[in-house]
């Protein structure tokens, strides 16, 4: 039954989610299927994340802002109910989702042994029982269920929102409906990304190896399973459907700025659509906004050098400055320490918080890029932690050691280097596809709202170089290894590129081009996939061993965290 309701709250979502995209971009029966049905169902869960926590701080009540939510999309489902059985229509008749339904089988059952390890200890906040951090998580969605209101709080919440709501609806099943909502959205990712793809290649055999790259790839030039996110990488292996959000939310507002000029309606739905998503962003996926804010001065003046009108940026500026106004006040990362709720809760982050007792406040200076590798959980081990160290100590009498600290950060820039390698080839394979898109016929957009290589690279670059430079750079507050999230935009981008770039290049090699595709894929997957399996077997045998299983399955179907009422009071 949990599971039921879960998926008719996802299929509402979705329906919800495609509802919006025929209004705010005229996509009914247009583009690439896959592309329209991995953007539905994100943009249905913004709006879920948006609509709930916005109602709950008008209402004061978070299960009237459920019943509100759903009767809302209800009314947006009955209102484009003409289009919605068409679009139903055509995914019945589509191969590849009959490809991707026999593949979540086989997947799903893998995927839940890694993300179910043989850990009992639901009092640990970062204990696993589905997907990451799995308890914290379900704190803050039973504390939603019982306090009847969405805390203020200095961290991430959107998926604990989407888990309060299936919760609300039916019972308390924080790590169950954590684990659907995240295996659902790898899923769509890879959907939404075979439609990103198939806007610049037409080839499937090509398709799929690009998604097969961007979910499963490694960013680093090696044939372990490096993590280079502190939620987990490559995607398909990430456990926050928050952070899968956020990634999602990169792409899809390239193509909505990629539409501002395309369309020849009012640019109101759209300004609607890029606020429900920007909306969502401040409780899943913060840095995404710092990143849009970065990107102002760059459009104002390509707007000014190429002569164009300042629309775009009039209108992206507009999006940023009303999403703050209305998300800030309301918790997520950029929220002002004075406007959150103090709860005494082990594991809840914060900017000024938790970590900044255990460390020095402030920001410092701390060279490295943070990273992890191996080949399953217990096999972990932390990169660059010898050189970060030893650093330290140089940094400390940095007169009399300056060559010796140098000589370290050299090695660590080398090291970082190699750890992004994929991502690095894939930017400057940006700038060679945009230039075999003026000379070859074959290298074109399948659709004119689509970005240009051009603007992809040179925004691939951006991204890449701030989010490079703050992970390599500083610790903010205690915090080192969280930072790694500003390398998600620009990871996504380098890697979308590396995966055009491979397929096209190669593929115009006749002769060797395929074996060379298989090559390169058994390559920058052979890590993460070795990672995926070893872990799920062991903690296959783990969850069975000694007769163990039961007790671990029913902590996952179990109702979470308790929760002091205490709290509420708060």
């Amino acid at each position: 039954m949990i599971l039921i309701v879960f998926l008719l709250l996802a299929a509402l979502s979705a329906g919800t989610g495609y509802a919006l995209l025929v209004w705010s971009m005229k996509w009914d029966g247009i583009g690439s299927l896959s592309l329209r049905s991995g953007a539905s169902f994100f943009v249905g869960i913004a709006f879920n994340i948006s609509s709930v926590r916005i109602l709950s701080a008008i209402l004061g009540r978070s299960d009237m802002a459920v019943v509100i939510t759903l009767l809302l999309s209800f009314c947006i489902f009955l209102t484009f109910r003409k289009q919605l059985w068409g679009f139903i229509h055509e995914l019945r008749q589509e191969k590849l989702f009959k490809y991707v339904r026999i593949s979540s089988l086989l997947f799903i059952p893998v995927i839940l042994f890694f993300w179910l390890p043989n850990n009992r200890y639901i009092s640990d906040p970062f204990a696993i029982f589905g997907s990451l951090h799995s308890v914290r998580y379900a704190w803050i969605a039973n504390y939603i269920n019982e306090c009847g209101a969405v805390p203020v709080l200095g961290q991430n919440t959107g998926q604990s929102i989407l888990t309060f709501m299936a919760g609300w609806i039916f019972q308390k099943a924080p790590y169950a409906y954590l684990f659907f909502w995240l295996v659902s959205s790898i899923l769509f990712l890879g959907i939404f990304f075979f439609g990103v793809v198939s806007l610049y290649e037409r080839r499937t055999r090509l398709v799929f190896f690009s998604v097969a790259v961007l979910l499963m790839g490694n960013s680093a030039l090696s044939l372990t399973h490096v993590l280079t996110i502190d939620s987990g990488s490559p995607f398909a292996l990430n456990g926050y459907t928050d952070t899968l959000l956020g990634v999602f939310s990169i792409l899809m507002l390239f193509l909505i700025h990629a539409s501002l000029n395309g369309l020849k309606t009012k640019q109101m739905p759209l300004f609607v659509l890029a606020s429900i998503i920007c909306i969502s962003n401040f409780f899943s996926a913060p840095q995404n906004l710092l990143y849009l804010f970065a990107f102002m001065p760059v459009l104002i003046i390509s707007a000014r050098v190429s002569n164009n009108s300042m629309g775009a940026p009039f209108f992206w500026a507009s999006v940023l400055m009303v999403s703050a106004l209305i998300a800030i006040p309301l918790g997520g990362m950029l929220t002002p320490k004075s406007m959150q709720v103090a709860l005494d809760v082990p594991g809840l982050m914060t900017t000024a918080g938790v970590k900044a007792e255990q460390h020095h406040a402030g920001l410092m200076f701390v060279p490295g890029v943070p990273f992890h590798f191996g080949w399953s959980g217990a096999d972990w081990k932390a990169g660059q932690l010898s050189f970060i160290k030893e650093g330290q100590v140089y940094m400390m009498g940095w007169q009399k050691n300056f060559a010796a600290f140098i000589w370290i950060l050299e090695q660590m820039f080398i090291t970082s280097i190699r750890v992004l390698f994929f991502p690095i080839i894939g930017i400057i394979g940006f700038f060679f596809l945009s230039k075999w898109q003026l000379k070859t016929p074959e290298i074109e957009q399948n659709s004119e709202n689509a970005p240009s290589f051009k603007l992809l690279g040179l925004s691939a670059a951006y991204l890449f170089f701030i989010g490079f430079f703050i992970n390599f750079t500083i610790m903010l507050n205690g915090y080192k290894w969280e930072l790694s999230r500003f390398l998600i935009p620009g990871v996504t981008m380098g890697m979308l590129g590396f995966s055009l770039y491979a397929a096209k290049s190669m593929s115009n090699n006749r002769k060797y081009g395929g074996y060379l595709l298989v090559a390169i894929l058994c390559f920058v997957t052979c890590g993460p996939l070795l990672s995926f399996l070893i872990s799920s077997a062991v903690n296959y045998q783990h969850a069975f061993r000694d007769n163990s299983g039961a007790g671990i399955f029913q902590i996952f179907l179990g109702k979470g965290p308790e929760i002091n009422t205490a709290f509420c009071k708060k």
